[in-house]
């Protein structure tokens, strides 16, 4: 955990040089494939992560959003694999909100067992593991502060659903199918947040529910999964069964997040 966190550290200080230089510019655009933009930090996290994650383990193979993807038949069989987002909320990067994040997930026999997010703006790093992979670990979830290394444990507090609780939903990506989801509830506050920030908020329980019920791809969620886990929480496809890993479309259904556990 501790290279992971020197990492992330890396990647950092790559993505925030980008972010500072076009802070009084306009940021330079390129439009994928998928109509989704990338941006310089996009590809330069990219490449920074993937090189140092092949320096810890170069048995473990690696996915990641900005990269070329592996055939589902070449990959179908991983049983370890990482799982990488060099930045997730790229739209928040653009607009230079500061509400965007790095992922790093590790995903082991199809379950998030370890995933570490900084999110660069705010010198603090979450992470998470539910197995240890080496004797120092230690299982649970934690968040860093970068400047002064204050770790805070997290821990998932469990809500009644028929009270009043905080519903988290994307800045970006709210539609008419969330609104409608959440009718159900009782909402004592709907707050939007952007990138990976939805899932940490259930994580330090200022929201008890996200609802996604719109497009993400796994490696949007699968170092949130391992944190929420970690501490305690879930996410579980609206049907209540489990989120998947490593499909031959990296596209996930519709799911929610939760303070409550299984």
């Amino acid at each position: 955990m501790d290279k992971l966190l020197n990492i992330i550290k890396g990647a950092d200080e790559i993505v925030m040089e980008v972010y500072n230089r076009y802070l009084e510019s306009d940021i330079e655009i390129q439009i994928k494939a998928d109509n989704s933009p990338l941006t310089e930090a996009d590809l330069k996290s990219s490449d920074y992560i993937c090189a140092k994650l092949k320096e810890l383990d170069a048995s473990i193979p690696i996915i990641c959003e900005e990269t070329k993807k592996v055939p589902y038949e070449e990959r179908k069989d991983w049983n370890r694999f990482w799982l990488v987002d060099p930045i997730d909320g790229t739209k928040n990067f653009i607009n230079k909100d500061g509400e965007f994040t790095v992922n790093i997930g590790l995903i082991e026999n199809g379950v998030p067992i370890l995933g570490v997010i900084s999110i660069p703006c705010q010198n603090v790093i979450y992470y998470g593991q539910t197995v240890k992979l080496a004797e120092e670990d230690m299982i649970g979830a934690f968040v860093l502060n970068k400047i002064g290394g204050e770790i805070r444990e997290l821990k998932c507090q469990p809500y009644d659903e028929s009270g009043p609780i905080n519903i988290v939903c994307s800045r970006s990506h709210i539609n008419k199918e969330t609104l409608e989801y959440i009718e159900k509830y009782t909402v004592a506050e709907k707050i939007s947040a952007g990138s990976s920030l939805k899932f940490l908020m259930l994580c330090e329980n200022r929201a008890q529910l996200y609802p996604r019920l719109g497009p993400t791809c796994e490696w949007d969620i699968a170092a949130s999964h391992a944190i929420i886990n970690a501490a305690g929480g879930s996410i579980t496809l609206l049907d209540g069964s489990n989120v998947q890993y490593n499909k031959e479309n990296f596209l996930n259904p519709y799911f929610v997040a939760s303070t409550n556990g299984y």
